[in-house]
């Protein structure tokens, strides 16, 4: 497919900022199921959502308060101590898979 409605696809990639071969699966997935289908990635198979929405609310809530309003020394918060924190704290929060949660995921 070189042409959508008489448009060369790559003159639509060009207006649009994006690669020629996104133009093409956007078309596909429209023509194939229409505009959802082409806006939308269907849900797929996969590993289960370990955490959820509500347990990374909480930790941005916690990332944005300042340590010393929980009872430490510092202003501000260290990769590191954030991490202690969440380790510390999750289970009485009611999120005890953040109990395990590692320095990169945070």
């Amino acid at each position: 497919m070189d042409r959508y409605n008489g448009t060369p696809i790559r003159t639509i990639a060009k207006i649009y900022d994006i690669s020629p071969s996104t133009v093409q699966l956007c078309i596909k997935k429209y023509m194939d199921g229409g505009t959802k289908s082409a806006l939308f990635d269907v849900q797929r198979q996969g590993r289960p959502v370990e955490i959820t929405d509500d347990a990374v609310a909480w930790i941005i809530d916690i990332a944005c308060q300042r340590p010393a309003d929980l009872g430490y020394a510092q202003e501000l918060w260290t990769l590191k101590n954030l991490h202690q924190h969440i380790q510390t704290h999750a289970v009485e929060a009611g999120y005890p898979r953040l109990e395990t949660i590692t320095k990169p995921m945070v």
